[in-house]
């Protein structure tokens, strides 16, 4: 009898904590869902009227679905990313984590919908207690979140930082990653923008104490410790170079007979500094070795083009470099292959054999052809380029190969540059029938020549890509 009396009182004392546990989350109100808490207009008002504004935070996260919010601590302003294939994320389930006392919430006569995220919309909400309140707005986006916290100034010296990366991909194989390494500003003339670019490098402390590189596939893309958060602060639509970037890898990247991805890609997020909401950022990776599958050992090297220097005649720079290039190969730096290549390219007995042999056919053709289509004024003029990137890759019988590769092309699609214009930039100086045709390279020696298969080549290349991919409807689209 004394047992079974015992169990009882356990089982009266177990119902007691459930129920207890249940008051005190309906008193929080967890896990109700964001709609069960709008309230009217004249509701919303009265709380603001019948309470006194909190001079302190009444939470320290506002939770959606299990995902803390982001939230820009200068305008008070949370933000949400809105997950792609949650058939509730446009409702999602609510938390708060208060500082102590009981809080409750409302939102003011608003849904989260897709007009509201188009409109750059936001909803206003309260959360308060007994006595106080504190009113806040609430931003969603359908792109991921980064945000990048850091104790000294960001530099073009690294600096130490910690990030936060909320993927909101249907397929994401988690939500938050939380990363840390160093950060610094990267660009030419971008660096005399009020909206930065930044390089990430991202590392992992050892519990030796050492330090070591942390290679990441961000948002899906290739898995690399090195990172560019790109502003396009010069751009008007904020889409040129990411569009350009991203339809060059997905109609010609693999167009080249050593089958690597001859470009690099672009994912848009919203960025987050030091708390504060940054704006709109494409996070990308640079061409360097692991993109372009370069070979050190066997004398691989990139050559970028920065400058418009002419390559009639290539020259020897001073300090032995050559003018307008840069090496991003790392290793040992090695000129004689690129100053062999303009050499021979500029001799004017030059054989056709050659010319071949020292190109990737499907390669140069769609260059020559991008740099039309996308009016890269930055990039070609006559027989000068820019802006580009030129791999030297050894082939089945020794020679080098010359891939290359479009790079910063926010000058593009009707926009020029212009050091009298605002942001170095005007905006639809071109017509849409302007071309921009490059007169450099072997393909152009050929094609001058009135080589039949080069000709072939690069018209047969022009007709298809026009009628599929490069199509003006899929170029709308």
């Amino acid at each position: 009898m004394k047992e079974k009396r015992k169990r009882c009182i356990i089982c009266i004392l177990s119902l007691s904590v459930v129920l207890l546990i249940f008051m005190t989350a309906k008193e929080y109100n967890f896990g109700k869902r964001l709609n069960d808490y709008i309230v009217s207009d004249e509701n919303f008002d009265v709380i603001i009227k019948t309470h006194a504004k909190s001079r302190d935070p009444l939470i320290s996260e506002l939770i959606f679905d299990e995902s803390p919010l982001f939230f820009d601590d200068v305008d008070e302003v949370f933000y949400y990313s809105v997950p792609y294939g949650d058939s509730d994320a446009y409702n999602p389930v609510i938390q708060m984590i208060s500082q102590g006392e009981k809080v409750r919430f409302a939102i003011r006569e608003k849904e989260i919908t897709n007009d509201l995220i188009r409109e750059n919309g936001t909803i206003s909400l309260v959360i308060y207690t007994d006595k106080h309140y504190s009113e806040y707005k609430l931003k969603c986006t359908t792109l991921p979140i980064i945000a990048i916290d850091f104790e000294n100034e960001i530099t073009e010296d690294d600096t130490e930082m910690k990030m936060q990366l909320f993927d909101n991909r249907e397929q994401a194989a988690q939500r938050i990653v939380s990363l840390e390494g160093t950060i610094h500003i990267r660009g030419g003339s971008t660096k005399s923008y009020p909206k930065l670019g930044y390089k990430i490098s991202l590392a992992s402390h050892q519990k030796n104490g050492s330090v070591r590189k942390n290679k990441c596939p961000l948002l899906g893309m290739r898995k690399d410790d090195d990172w560019i958060l790109y502003a396009a602060y010069n751009d008007q639509e904020k889409i040129r170079n990411v569009f350009s970037s991203n339809l060059w890898m997905e109609t010609c990247g693999m167009d080249n007979s050593f089958q690597i991805e001859n470009g690099m890609r672009y994912e848009y997020v919203e960025l987050f500094l030091n708390g504060q909401y940054w704006g709109l950022y494409a996070l990308g990776y640079p061409i360097d070795d692991l993109q372009m599958n370069t070979k050190k050992n066997a004398g691989e090297c990139i050559y970028k083009k920065v400058l418009w220097n002419s390559e009639y005649p290539i020259a020897y720079a001073e300090d032995g470099t050559i003018a307008g290039y840069k090496i991003s190969s790392s290793g040992k730096e090695d000129w004689t292959i690129l100053y062999d290549f303009y050499e021979k390219l500029n001799d004017a007995d030059v054989e056709d054999s050659w010319l071949y042999s020292s190109m990737d056919l499907e390669n140069i053709v769609d260059y020559m052809l991008f740099m039309n289509l996308i009016q890269g004024v930055d990039n070609v003029a006559n027989n000068e380029t820019k802006n580009m990137y030129l791999t030297a890759k050894l082939s089945g019988d020794g020679a080098y190969k010359y891939l290359y590769t479009p790079w910063d092309m926010d000058i593009t699609w009707g926009n020029t540059w212009s050091p009298a214009a605002k942001n170095l930039t005007r905006p639809y100086a071109l017509d849409a029938s302007f071309h921009r045709i490059m007169e450099s390279g072997p393909l152009y020696r050929l094609l001058m020549r009135n080589n039949e298969t080069a000709w072939s080549t690069y018209m047969g290349k022009f007709e298809e890509l026009r009628k599929g991919s490069w199509s003006d409807e899929a170029i709308e689209k």
